[in-house]
């Protein structure tokens, strides 16, 4: 099912049907379909990842020439895992092709329950009010006709450019990694899990991550908040333009993807969760539509270092909860400029000759200090930051006449 012509609409609309089609109302099949593509999707991520848990566990108990070309053969770019991960994004171009359809067919079809309306509003008009009627309906006709037809054009160039393209790569990357035989045998298993799966990621992963939440009340507190708002929270191997990354927020769709790297630990993925949640809480602010390139850039890196406190911030109550120290990424940074700080300000206190400091006042200068040294590590790209030119150039993308549109689209 999905939208019909009102019926006040339908005897005008024969007017103007073979300038103004009414797609068939497909939309709900049509986003059955778009989860299918995400659902399978998952299923071939969480297939490579449970044969590279296999994969690992006969590296690590044999040795030898044979098993380091088995090793070779099955890390290339031709092996079996990284064709499921290819067909894993196969899918999701497929996913990203068929929404794009559903939201052009959805635009199209309200400018043509809004040219009629504004038609039978006319023609009411003309008839009442003129005695010229009849000039006037055939003039509305004739425009409206001509609005149909260029409407009708320029949508059909955005199907023919955009979505016949992107699905079209997505056969060509299906194709080109010899992954349609992983795809074929994936479709059983998305029919049989389709009804009861969601959008799907590392369950494993999620499970660790979410006991570590529950700990504190940090994390508790921020789940439920995540939960609350409907944040889509996935766990899963970082793709090749992700770099160093261990986790980002997707304003557009209010999704948080955390990656899944050799190495990291839950706590530290936990911590990672509650930085992107920090973002989540500020979702789509600060706005590079309405702020200068300087200031979005300022406003961003902010967000960012008030993200990294939240993550110290919870770790610390976790080693407080757990009584024993937890690896931190922030801790030597935010600590010792808070330490040193609040050092200073009592020795300038002293020396001046006033009353010592109340741990109020030292928790203040402390934090205030801090929070400017995590700013100015993350704003100054000699310390090797990346966030102000990415930011730059995430303002220039933003600001773009097809972003302002999809972002008033998604709204």
């Amino acid at each position: 099912m999905g939208w019909e012509l009102p019926a006040q609409l339908r005897p005008i609309h024969e007017q103007f049907k073979d300038d103004a089609p009414w797609p068939d109302p497909d939309e709900d099949d049509r986003l059955l379909r778009v989860r299918g593509w995400l659902d399978l999707a998952d299923e071939l991520r969480a297939t490579a990842a449970q044969l590279d848990a296999g994969h690992d566990a006969v590296v690590r108990a044999n040795a030898g020439r044979d098993v380091e070309a088995y090793k070779e053969k099955w890390e290339s770019a031709q092996g079996v895992r990284q064709r499921l991960r290819d067909g894993a994004k196969a899918a999701d171009l497929a996913a990203l092709g068929t929404l794009m359809t559903v939201v052009l067919r959805v635009l199209w079809k309200a400018l043509v329950v809004w040219a009629l309306t504004m038609l039978l509003a006319g023609l009411v008009g003309a008839i009442v009010t003129t005695p010229a009627g009849g000039f006037w309906v055939t003039l509305r006709f004739y425009l409206t006709r001509r609005l149909f037809r260029s409407m009708l054009i320029e949508i059909r160039g955005n199907i023919g450019t955009v979505i016949a393209r992107t699905l079209r790569d997505a056969m060509e990357y299906l194709l080109f990694t010899s992954a349609v035989p992983a795809v074929v045998a994936g479709i059983a298993a998305w029919d049989a899990s389709r009804r009861t799966s969601g959008m799907a990621s590392d369950d494993g992963a999620r499970r660790e991550v979410e006991r570590v939440l529950g700990e504190t009340p940090m994390g508790r507190a921020a789940l439920a908040w995540a939960r609350e708002h409907h944040v889509t929270i996935l766990f899963q191997p970082p793709g090749e333009n992700d770099g160093g990354l261990l986790g980002v927020y997707h304003d557009d769709y209010n999704v948080i993807e955390i990656y899944l790297r050799d190495g990291d630990t839950p706590e530290a993925r936990a911590a990672t969760l509650i930085h992107e949640i920090n973002h989540a809480r500020h979702r789509n602010t600060p706005d590079p539509t309405g702020m200068s390139r300087e200031d979005y850039v300022e406003a961003a890196i902010r967000e960012e270092a008030q993200g990294n406190i939240q993550a110290y911030r919870f770790t610390e109550q976790l080693e407080g909860i757990r009584g024993r120290e937890i690896q931190d990424q922030y801790e030597e940074l935010y600590e010792g400029t808070y330490n040193a700080a609040i050092q200073n300000a009592r020795n300038e206190r002293r020396e001046a000759g006033g009353p010592p400091l109340t741990q109020t006042e030292e928790h203040r200068i402390g934090e205030r200090a801090a929070a400017k040294a995590m700013y100015d590590a993350l704003a100054d790209p000699k310390r090797g930051s990346r966030y102000p030119q990415g930011y730059s150039e995430d303002w220039d993308y933003k600001r773009t006449p097809v972003q302002r549109v999809w972002q008033h689209i998604i709204d």
